[in-house]
């Protein structure tokens, strides 16, 4: 498995990890990602939908323990950033992938296609966001190319 690959599987982990918090606020307080509230759904229903979230988060952690098991996973502070490299790379590249989901193109294959005067000027502001985001890829990149990521931090004790 290529590192891209497993990239692939911490960031959608990670995206995942976050919805699924959402998710657990809407059920059981009744607050949508917006900030408005809503009725939480009611005892039984929570319960039984927190359960099943609760085994599908099991299974997602096996499976990228199982293909990405390099992942600092465990919440312990890192001697070095090298991680916090690693998970700037990884969210930079989810926001790439949502952004390119704006893509007159592929918003098409979905929701239809976009009229050719107002598909123009959507991809040009689409490519000049995708553009920024390259650029900090590439920054970010050039740190553990550079083999600065690996700074350690002062010991403590």
């Amino acid at each position: 498995m290529r590192d891209q690959h497993r990239t692939h599987i911490v960031s959608t982990w990670s995206t995942v990890g976050q919805r699924l918090d959402e998710v657990r606020q809407v059920i059981t307080r009744g607050r949508t990602p917006g900030g408005t509230a809503v009725a939480p759904l009611p005892k039984p229903v929570q319960d039984e939908l927190l359960q099943v979230l609760d085994e599908f988060e099991g299974r997602l952690k096996k499976f990228v323990h199982q293909y990405a098991p390099s992942h600092p996973s465990s919440g312990e502070q890192p001697a070095d950033w090298g991680a916090a490299r690693m998970w700037v790379s990884v969210l930079l590249r989810t926001i790439q992938e949502l952004i390119e989901d704006l893509l007159p193109q592929r918003m098409g294959k979905r929701y239809g296609a976009l009229p050719p005067e107002r598909a123009k000027d959507v991809e040009r502001s689409v490519e000049a966001m995708l553009d920024s985001l390259r650029r900090a890829i590439t920054a970010c990149d050039k740190i553990g190319e550079a083999g600065q990521g690996r700074r350690k931090s002062p010991k403590r004790g």
